[in-house]
């Protein structure tokens, strides 16, 4: 295990503390366990006895910890001790030099080398511990039945042919049913108009041929794309306006299917101007469905104005099981100005935490006039209620409303750093489900009103 940076119940080796008698949907004791031959390389933390609290109160039991390489280059102490381990020996470890290391017996605590093979494996030169040196890794295409392709899962941009569109009537449909997964369509300057919504069950990227954004994309119907199962969607260098949308609420430039997928997508906007979702109330950016799910979700230098929904409409999934639309959220570098309702309403309910996510981030953009339509039910410009990573900084918000960040479970980490707030409420956090004291890292934010 090399280069793991996770913590928590996601850390690189995690040992957890059991529910005594536990139901079979909970978590067992750990009882006569045995890891030994491992090598750790880098590995931000090893936590034993994780979890421990009043109902995880089953502390592991005849558990062998024997022969295993531990090193870091910078020789920090990866391990976090939770509870008693009296019931994990240790036998034959080696760790490279921690300075007043935790665990007295059962490790050699002292500076080694490694050597890296051509295999991509890292081996102490000196000792017997970790794995052998003999070991060689699997290759992927080496596993399973020899008919069954082994393709990546995650969907790949840009890979494919090129296919030039023309401006006018239906031309990106029509470039669409030549379209094979990983290919890009490449728009010439000029105005387009979609008269029927583009259904993508593959990955595909629509960008500007030139760099002069002369391309203005203008669609008919209630929705421009439809993100259905297996498709995944990337736009570049375009404008997008809403004008021609029909006189109706609910419109969206994207959506997800209307049933539930199987296959999870990805949504990357870069360089991109979209104007004039204001046809009706409620037309967001994207709205998504319940049972659909994004691996990623980026928003790149682009600029959004004129919307009377929001951005971003993760609340779907809201029977608070601890599932949620989309597992990591990123937006840097762009504007907002006049959306009437949250830049992202971003749900995941519930108090079980064995899922690690969702993630968002909100970097180096402004946000102007965010949140105060009267149809905005949270009264926020971003609401994020359960998110487990939180990274808001070095934003500029201007006459918006306020944030509210909802903690459910877990530890979340919560850091909303270097903003600046005009004529914008203070930023709310609030734990729902914890007597723990706030979390949330709230720094060098200023607030300043330039209203009577």
């Amino acid at each position: 295990m090399e280069g793991l940076a996770g913590y928590r119940f996601g850390g690189g080796l995690v040992v957890m503390n059991g529910v005594p008698n536990s139901p079979i949907n909970r978590y067992h004791q750990v009882e006569d366990s045995v890891i030994e031959n491992n090598s750790l390389i880098n590995v931000e933390h090893i936590q034993l006895a994780a979890g421990s609290d009043t109902e995880r109160s089953a502390v592991p039991l005849r558990t062998k910890f024997n022969s295993n390489l531990i090193y870091n280059k910078d020789r920090h102490d990866p391990f976090t001790i939770y509870d008693d381990i009296s019931g994990i020996s240790f036998n034959g470890n080696i760790i490279n030099g921690v300075e007043n290391f935790q665990i007295p017996t059962g490790f050699e605590n002292s500076s080694f080398a490694v050597k890296h093979k051509p295999n991509g494996l890292t081996l102490a030169k000196s000792h017997d511990a970790g794995i052998s040196a003999d070991f060689n890794p699997i290759e992927k295409n080496q596993v399973g039945a020899a008919w069954y392709a082994k393709s990546s899962a995650t969907p790949v941009f840009g890979q494919g042919k090129t296919i030039v569109v023309a401006p006018g009537l239906d031309t990106i449909s029509d470039a669409l049913k030549l379209a094979s997964n990983s290919d890009v369509l490449s728009l010439a300057d000029g105005a387009y108009t979609v008269s029927r919504v583009l259904d993508l069950d593959k990955a595909i990227t629509l960008k500007a041929k030139s760099k002069s954004h002369q391309v203005q994309i203008s669609f008919e119907r209630g929705a421009l794309f439809e993100i259905q199962d297996g498709g995944s969607l990337k736009l570049s260098g375009l404008k997008i306006s809403g004008s021609e949308s029909p006189d109706s609420s609910g419109n969206a430039v994207i959506r997800t299917q209307r049933r539930s997928m199987l296959s999870n997508y990805d949504l990357v906007i870069e360089n991109c101007e979209v104007v004039d979702l204001d046809i009706n109330h409620s037309f967001d950016f994207l709205n998504v469905t319940k049972g659909t799910f994004a691996d990623r979700i980026e928003i790149t230098n682009s600029k959004f104005k004129n919307i009377t929904g929001s951005l971003l409409g993760l609340d779907k999934e809201s029977d608070d099981y601890g599932i949620y639309n989309a597992e990591y959220v990123t937006i840097k570098d762009s504007h907002f100005d006049s959306l009437e309702g949250d830049l992202a309403d971003f749900y995941r309910g519930g108090t079980e935490e064995s899922t690690f996510g969702p993630h968002f981030e909100l970097s180096n953009s402004t946000v102007n006039k965010v949140g105060s339509g009267k149809r905005n039910k949270s009264k926020s410009s971003l609401l994020l209620h359960g998110v487990q990573v939180t990274n808001i900084s070095n934003n500029r918000f201007t006459d918006s409303s306020v944030i509210v960040v909802m903690h459910t479970v877990g530890e979340p980490v919560t850091k909303i750093t270097n903003n600046q707030f005009v004529d914008t409420p203070e930023i709310v956090v609030n734990e729902l489900n914890s007597d723990k004291s706030n979390t949330a890292e709230l720094s060098a934010n200023t607030y300043t009103q330039s209203k009577n």
